[in-house]
């Protein structure tokens, strides 16, 4: 599709064709000008994506997401950390798989509510099995994904350890 960019010279028709930005000008500079953005418009989005990539990767709460199904589709490395389970070895498995088995039922009941819009929050606090054979009290929060038609496509949110504060809880009483 053409584009117009207005500069002080008369306006520039200028068409994208195969990643390479064409125009039509009488100058021999103005090719050379839009690649130059072009290049320059690549390096920020690279930087952003770095940026968010290692914001994301920092960040000691699981950031996750799932399809419709409760497939796991992303997490982020603290998965690793709180539960053992390796990233690759965890996504495309349904989260509730790493659910100790008495929580799966209500959590799969609760999450086929959500997703059809019978519940308007997913928060739940359950338990979650590490790789060492214990469990993790976890605090899972999430929205919905919907699609450009609002298409329920998923949830994503985050998984907080709240282990520590179970336990101190349970001390005191």
């Amino acid at each position: 599709l053409p584009i117009s960019i207005e500069t002080n010279m008369d306006e520039i028709e200028s068409y994208l064709l195969n990643g390479e930005v064409f125009a039509k000008t009488s100058s021999d500079d103005i090719p050379g000008l839009f690649k130059d953005m072009m290049q320059k418009l690549e390096l920020s989005f690279q930087a952003m994506e770095r940026q968010y990539r290692e914001t994301v990767n920092s960040i000691k709460d699981i950031i996750y997401r799932v399809d419709q199904h409760g497939n796991l589709v992303f997490l982020n490395p603290s998965w690793e950390e709180v539960t053992g389970f390796r990233v690759v070895e965890s996504v495309t498995i349904p989260f509730t798989e790493f659910l100790l088995p008495e929580d799966r039922d209500s959590a799969t009941e609760f999450f086929n509510a959500f997703m059809e819009g019978r519940a308007d929050q997913f928060q739940r606090e359950l338990r979650y099995q590490c790789k060492d054979g214990g469990f993790r009290w976890i605090e899972m929060s999430a929205r919905r994904i919907t699609d450009e038609d609002g298409n329920v496509t998923g949830m994503a949110g985050i998984l907080k350890d709240i282990t520590g504060i179970k336990e101190t809880t349970e001390k005191l009483h």
